[in-house]
């Protein structure tokens, strides 16, 4: 089964992604997304269409589902998917950190196409928080999905505009590798560019979005067989700088390990008094009580409603 994360604004068309790609892997007849049309045409909701396809897949897990609302299961040809879904942004980090993160490589962005909602979400929006958590939890690969391309007529100037803002912060700012990351415009409304480039224009040299999502490696699940109940640990951590913070000695967060949390405080900073914004330094941090911890465990360092930075365990204090 290939495992993905959707991430994205409000907006940005997540809802609609999910949808279409559960009509065009023949979840629902033609004739029941006749009348899911019709019924989205009476209410004047014709643009949410795709997520009256979601709201019968919800209703069909709450019967005796087995899996949470946000991860949705398809199949199309041969091939089994799972996407997760991060409807808003505490569901989005509570999915994340307590688990997904132990056995998903890939992360799918959607990146709204239209001028005020691409501002609003890499501005003051959760983009990049959102991106920030991915690179925390060890996600290696990300396809960027410029959404809505058909609102600005596939214009291909401003949609590689816009996607390099996106990846010149991933890469600059979060050290992500650029060969991992792939770019495929999408319109999640119309359906074209989701399981083939059928209605891309030319100057699009790609792959589809299935297509691109098969190419990618799965990410095996980490187990830690090895756990030493202990209170302090020696982390290699990386400040993101958010709000151009500085974690200095004394320094207090949420340490998020494993599936568990913590209240934390940063002991000592190897030869430094702080940690600037984009550094690296192996730091002694504290725990209030022991937890049950292992050599290679990543730790994602959070304040407030910010991720801070992450690194993993090199070694484990007595």
């Amino acid at each position: 089964m290939k495992k993905f994360v959707a991430v994205g604004q409000v907006d940005s068309g997540k809802t609609s992604l999910c949808g279409h790609l559960l009509y065009k892997c023949g979840y629902v007849d033609e004739r029941t997304m006749d009348r899911i049309r019709e019924k989205a045409k009476e209410d004047k909701m014709e643009s949410w269409v795709y997520a009256r396809v979601l709201d019968i897949y919800e209703e069909e897990m709450e019967r005796g589902k087995t899996h949470e609302f946000d991860t949705v299961i398809f199949n199309y040809k041969d091939k089994q998917y799972q996407l997760i879904d991060t409807p808003g942004h505490q569901k989005f980090v509570r999915s994340m950190i307590e688990g997904i993160s132990h056995d998903v490589n890939i992360a799918v962005l959607l990146i709204s196409m239209k001028d005020n909602e691409f501002e609003a979400a890499i501005g003051q929006g959760m983009m990049k928080e959102h991106l920030i958590l991915c690179r925390s939890v060890g996600i290696e690969y990300i396809i960027l999905l410029p959404n809505k391309m058909d609102m600005i007529d596939w214009d291909e100037k401003r949609c590689k505009e816009k996607v390099m803002q996106v990846t010149k912060y991933l890469v600059k700012n979060l050290a992500w590798p650029k060969e991992n990351l792939s770019v495929v415009p999408i319109s999640a409304f119309t359906g074209v560019g989701l399981v083939d480039t059928v209605g891309i224009p030319e100057w699009y040299k790609g792959k589809s979005f299935l297509e691109t999502l098969d190419s990618l490696p799965d990410k095996p699940k980490e187990v830690y067989t090895e756990l030493i109940e202990s209170n302090k640990f020696v982390c290699n951590i990386h400040n993101f700088g958010v709000d151009n913070i500085m974690i200095i000695t004394g320094f207090t967060c949420v340490a998020h390990f494993n599936g568990e949390e913590s209240d934390a405080v940063i002991e000592k900073i190897q030869g430094k008094s702080f940690l600037r914004s984009l550094e690296n330094a192996k730091c002694i941090v504290i725990l209030p009580r022991k937890e049950k911890l292992s050599v290679g465990m990543r730790v994602i360092y959070r304040k407030g409603n910010s991720t801070l930075g992450f690194g993993k365990i090199t070694s484990i204090k007595n």
